[in-house]
C-alpha cells in the first residue's frame, strides 16, 4: 500500500493529530520552535493567558536519542487506537 493512500485512509481527526505530533515534535527537535514555548506551564496559562499551551502540550513529544523509539511508539498508538 502506498504511504499517501494509507495516510488518506486514516480518519480526519487521527490524520490531524498524527500530523501535528510529527510536525511540532520535529520543529522542537531541530530548535525551530523552542520546546519551552509549547509545554504545559500552569503559571503561563493562568498568569499570562497563554491558552495555546493547553493544546500544544498534547501534540509535542520531546525527541532525543534516548526518546526516539518512544516517539515512534507514541505515533503507532495514535494511529492504532484511533
Amino acid at each position: 500500500m502506498d504511504a499517501g493512500v494509507w495516510y488518506r485512509s486514516l480518519p480526519r481527526f487521527t490524520r490531524y493529530w498524527l500530523t501535528a505530533t510529527v510536525v511540532l515534535s520535529m520543529l522542537c527537535r531541530f530548535d525551530v520552535i523552542p520546546l519551552h514555548w509549547l509545554h504545559l506551564d500552569r503559571s503561563a496559562v493562568f498568569g499570562k493567558l497563554q491558552l495555546w499551551r493547553c493544546m500544544t502540550s498534547l501534540f509535542v513529544f520531546p525527541i532525543s536519542s534516548n526518546t526516539a523509539f518512544h516517539f515512534l511508539i507514541n505515533c503507532f498508538f495514535i494511529v492504532q487506537y484511533r
